[in-house]
């Protein structure tokens, strides 16, 4: 389950056209017997409690993922597992339980959703234990928003339940997510991820903020109409979950046709050390009007040493922009480098002039200033000599 901060208020909003409280409706005598919740004749019964399903789908994720640039060190040669959890509530407090869990991986050349779903509360410790050998310690586990989310909840409930469990390494594609396309469509929930980088469109999708209460009215009246659209949300979740990191991994070659950040892809890439990739990615981002992806480029060609790569990437920001950071790079440069100190003391005049409503930089660039001025005429009395 994802959170979002429209969730809690549709909540409120839906409690309040309830009406009031009365004992004939809350009666624990007209609640169903254990025995008669039941999610469906398509689950296979594991436990006094615990219901299991199976779905496979043609989706071939390994084919998918030629080029893991992106999670190259993360994920490269590791088995990969999609999850995603439905709670009885949207906060990570400890009354908060999850009563479905998906887990998608790929086998065969099929991709496998494994389901596992609880009927009832005291049934939890059970739950967990029949789940527990899907959290494997050698397994990649992806999700959106479990590291901050899903994998809390899961982790509270084996405390609660005085069960060893450490949460196995994760993958959350939030945050990669955000940064590679929040330029673009603003919010990265996952709905608004699937509908216009993805051009995926459900059809009678259940919202989030009604699976709690859908699960309420299951144990309160036995009823799995509503409870079958969210086994189907949860599944199409964790689908999703396979596809976005596909298309992710594949952003930028000629497999995938999705607009994205170039700039941020270009710095996600040489964070996860594939530079060549990265350096190319921020210059066609500086080739776009990106000022900042130039900047960082050169700063990269430093970096490693390239101070020939460098110092052109520079010489355009200052010369066509008054990029500030690349001036004071490039008067570096020919201060420590060339030793070049007219060239250098021209450069920090510009900047001096420039920056004169902006009093801590400006008293900095004085400071440089006067420093290679010294430097200079030192410079030309050894010369003299």
């Amino acid at each position: 389950m994802t959170r979002d901060p429209d969730l809690l208020k549709n909540r409120l909003s839906l409690l309040r056209t309830r009406g009031p409280w009365t004992k004939n409706t809350s009666s624990r005598s007209r609640l169903p017997q254990v025995e008669e919740l039941n999610p469906g004749d398509d689950w296979e019964q594991r436990g006094d409690y615990t219901f299991f399903k199976q779905s496979a789908s043609g989706f071939d994720l390994n084919r998918n993922l030629l080029c893991p640039f992106l999670f190259g060190k993360e994920i490269h040669g590791s088995r990969l597992v999609f999850y995603d959890t439905e709670t009885t509530g949207l906060s990570g407090g400890a009354g908060t339980c999850f009563f479905l869990i998906g887990f998608g991986y790929a086998s065969g050349g099929r991709f496998l959703v494994d389901q596992f779903f609880l009927k009832d509360f005291p049934g939890e410790k059970e739950f967990l234990e029949m789940i527990k050998p899907w959290l494997q310690k050698d397994a990649v586990y992806v999700s959106f928003n479990g590291k901050s989310f899903d994998s809390h909840i899961i982790r509270t409930r084996y405390m609660m339940n005085r069960i060893d469990f450490d949460f196995p390494k994760q993958v959350d594609l939030l945050h990669p997510s955000r940064r590679l396309w929040r330029s673009l469509i603003g919010s990265c929930r996952l709905k608004g991820l699937e509908e216009q980088i993805l051009r995926i469109h459900r059809e009678q999708d259940i919202p989030g903020y009604m699976v709690p209460d859908v699960y309420f009215n299951f144990l309160k009246t036995g009823s799995v109409a509503e409870l079958k659209r969210v086994f189907l949300h949860n599944e199409q979740d964790i689908r999703t979950l396979a596809n976005l990191l596909s298309v992710m991994e594949g952003v930028g070659s000629t497999a995938v046709d999705v607009p994205f950040d170039v700039a941020q892809y270009g710095r996600m890439l040489i964070a996860a050390g594939a530079i060549e990739q990265g350096i190319a990615a921020l210059l066609k981002a500086y080739r776009n009007g990106s000022v900042s992806a130039g900047a960082q480029a050169g700063l990269i060609y430093k970096k490693r040493g390239d101070f020939s790569h460098a110092e052109q990437m520079w010489t355009r920001l200052w010369a066509g922009e008054n990029h500030l950071l690349s001036g004071i790079e490039l008067a570096k440069y020919y201060e420590h480098k060339l030793k070049d100190f007219k060239a250098a003391v021209t450069i920090v005049d510009k900047m001096v002039a420039l920056t004169g409503d902006t009093p801590g930089v400006h008293q900095e660039l004085l400071k440089r200033q006067e420093r290679l001025l010294r430097k200079g005429e030192k410079n030309v009395r050894s010369q003299k000599k």
